[in-house]
């Protein structure tokens, strides 16, 4: 049992959502069977977990509130335990990446490097942490890029998801006020209020759309590419904007949030059509 809430700790989906866009990416830069570098790819998930499982252990007083029945908050696995976990695969994440490529090598160790200080610390701060996650998010794809050298085409997919999970941390910020509020965060719906969050949210996600729209057509993607980003992508990040802007209570920026979780697989899988 003990060995389930461990690995809840991890968050499995988000760590198989970073895993899988790896894959994807790889097969779109070289467009042959990515699992032939299959032990390259493992520093992303171990990386991915070793972080969230951090982020629990820095936010275990904020999950007693807005999270209680997670693992730490919960009981069911001590603190130290989980701080020795993260460690653990942080630390597997870089000793992996070490012995392919000092390119990965480097990637991985400022990816971990970046993940540590924003759990620590930069997560409260307005904009800074968000802005840091997201840079690591999008990381992922360069990771791969580098795996089968091709990091200059990884850049634009880079770059919509750093828009992407940027839009999403901001919607995040406004479902955990309570807690971050009683634990003395200062994000960006705590220092600039709800409405300023949901504007911002829109601008970014605008942005994101236009993007998807322009890179059709400066790096040549195909029409499979436009349908599919449009219809599986675009229209779901029209959805959630205006579900927030109706309504933002937690219940439902949490189902808002799975939605776009949903949102970046159709992303990745518009990219694989380009």
């Amino acid at each position: 049992m003990k060995i389930i809430s461990l690995l809840n700790l991890t968050r499995p989906i988000n760590v198989l959502i970073a895993w899988i866009t790896t894959f994807v990416v790889m097969w779109i830069l070289k467009n042959q069977n990515p699992f032939l570098e299959f032990w390259q790819t493992l520093p992303v998930p171990l990386i991915c977990a070793g972080g969230n499982v951090l982020n629990d252990f820095f936010d275990l007083e904020i999950d007693k509130i807005n999270k209680p029945n997670r693992s730490l908050p919960s009981g069911k696995i001590p603190p130290n335990l989980a701080l020795s976990f993260a460690i653990l695969l942080l630390l597997s994440g870089i000793s992996i990446a070490s012995q392919f490529s000092t390119q990965l090598f480097i990637i991985s160790i400022f990816a971990a490097s970046l993940i540590s200080i924003y759990d620590w610390r930069l997560k409260r701060l307005p904009l800074v942490g968000n802005f840091v996650v997201s840079l690591v998010s999008g990381m992922t794809f360069l990771y791969a890029g580098a795996i089968v050298t091709n990091v200059r085409e990884a850049l634009v997919p880079a770059f919509l998801g750093f828009f992407f999970h940027l839009a999403r941390e901001i919607l995040k910020d406004i479902e955990d006020v309570k807690g971050d509020k009683k634990d003395g965060a200062k994000t960006f719906p705590i220092q600039y209020g709800i409405l300023n969050s949901k504007i911002l949210i829109t601008l970014l996600i605008l942005i994101l759309i236009t993007l998807t729209i322009v890179v059709f057509f400066t790096e040549n993607y195909s029409y499979f590419y436009l349908v599919t980003v449009f219809f599986t992508v675009d229209l779901g990040l029209v959805f959630v904007l205006l579900s927030a802007w109706k309504n933002h209570s937690p219940e439902n920026l949490n189902k808002l949030n799975k939605l776009l979780k949903i949102g970046m697989l159709f992303g990745l899988l518009s990219l694989a059509l380009k």
